[in-house]
């Protein structure tokens, strides 16, 4: 049996010692072993040239890759920077694929909470463009300065520091807690109350023992009654009792807003927002909308994607609407006007809260959110709801004050720089 050379060998010697196939030990001279070798030489070749491209282009992709997106990155992670800690940015799922089945490992460093506003990706980026954007959902594409104002809201109303600020509410609360189930009703009807806030507090606790005595569940896969029972109740009571807003309910379309937006386009819309609650304050401006997506046996997540949307353009809308109604009051003046947005999800309430950043972005911050408690066992939940309510309440009372700074400048009252006039920065 004639002996058979290890073409590769020779090839791999040739490659390695740099020398004819004679010199390391091999014989070429039949005829068959030479057309071997070649063949087999001119094939690692081809591979070693395509591998040596592949490797010069993976460097100049990687080199002009640096050049064209370093800032981006750079800018991304110095948003992530905050108090000197910084947070891994690749958040992302491990893909593992198993013959035809793929699964994914989620990373345990982000978290958000179920049933809170969300933007898809590729509309946050849009948005981005022109609103400084602060959700649980999505913190990337925010600056620094409203992350940070994220994060002080976030831990306030994880403290209930909000509720602990207004009129001895604390207090209040824990004797609420005390009462059995029996005599829930009669128990809250008895207390005494000694503010606006806390008559607000009473009012609505007296709804949620009343709501106690349904005699079926609250109706799932329905948009209407949980919003009707418990959460245009609860916001009646706060607007009437408080004296801050007042409300018009279900399918509403914010007028006022889509009147100053008709003549700075000149045009009609295609279509017209409609919400479920605006809520009106003393000087008749908008200063909080409502959306509810509904209670179902999951979250109907398109609903609450186009909810989510809805907001921010709703809230952005109302601060031009407030623009172009003191056109000659101050920029700086308009920053400091508030605009909020409730967001039911499911029976979770989330407040967003929205301002004019500069000349020419806006800012949309969450503030807090809450789960809207439907049975006795739940109660202790209505603390947070109330946090929330207690952040609005003192904040619409601040409001009070800078809208009658902007009557006052729009009315030549108050002097302040020209160039810091609301019509010089929109022009």
């Amino acid at each position: 049996m004639p002996f058979i050379w290890d073409v590769s060998a020779i090839v791999d010697d040739y490659f390695l010692f740099n020398q004819s196939p004679e010199k390391t030990g091999h014989d070429l001279q039949q005829s068959i072993n030479k057309k071997n070798f070649l063949e087999y030489y001119k094939d690692c070749e081809r591979k070693l040239r395509l591998n040596d491209s592949i490797v010069r282009l993976e460097e100049e992709v990687e080199i002009a890759g640096n050049e064209f997106v370093g800032d981006h990155l750079r800018d991304k992670v110095e948003k992530r920077k905050l108090n000197g800690l910084l947070i891994d940015v690749d958040t992302r799922p491990l893909k593992i694929q198993v013959k035809s089945k793929s699964y994914d490992i989620q990373s345990p460093q982000n978290t958000a909470a179920v049933d809170s506003p969300v933007i898809e990706e590729s509309n946050i980026k849009i948005l981005s463009k022109r609103v400084d954007i602060c959700m649980q959902t999505n913190t990337s594409f925010s600056s620094p300065e409203l992350l940070k104002e994220y994060l002080v809201l976030q831990k306030d109303h994880r403290k209930n520091i909000n509720l602990s600020k207004v009129d001895n509410s604390i207090d209040f609360f824990n004797r609420f807690m005390e009462f059995d189930e029996e005599g829930l009703l009669d128990s809250i009807a008895e207390m005494k109350y000694d503010s606006p806030f806390n008559g607000f507090f009473k009012f609505s606790l007296i709804d949620f023992a009343v709501n106690m005595k349904r005699i079926t569940p609250m109706p799932v896969m329905d948009e209407r009654t949980i919003f009707v029972e418990t959460v245009s109740q609860m916001f009646k009571y706060f607007g009437n009792l408080t004296g801050l807003l007042s409300f018009k309910w279900c399918e509403k379309k914010d007028k006022k807003s889509a009147t100053a937006i008709f003549f700075i386009q000149q045009q009609k819309p295609d279509s017209y927002t409609l919400l479920d609650g605006i809520g009106i304050s003393e000087n008749n401006n908008t200063n909080v909308v409502i959306e509810s997506s509904g209670l179902n046996t999951s979250t109907n997540i398109n609903h609450t994607l186009e909810d989510s949307v809805k907001n921010i353009k709703s809230g952005t809308d109302i601060l031009k609407g407030i623009m172009c109604k003191y056109p000659n009051a101050s920029r700086k003046t308009m920053e400091k006007v508030h605009v909020y947005s409730v967001h039911i999800i499911q029976t979770s309430m989330t407040l967003m809260r929205y301002s004019l950043k500069n000349s020419k972005s806006w800012k949309a911050v969450e503030c807090g959110s809450a789960i809207l408690p439907l049975v006795f066992k739940e109660r202790k939940l209505l603390i947070q709801v109330y946090d929330v309510f207690a952040l609005l309440y003192v904040d619409l009372q601040e409001q009070r004050r800078v809208f009658q700074t902007l009557e006052d400048e729009q009315l030549g009252l108050l002097e302040f720089d020209e160039e810091d006039m609301i019509c010089s920065c929109s022009t």
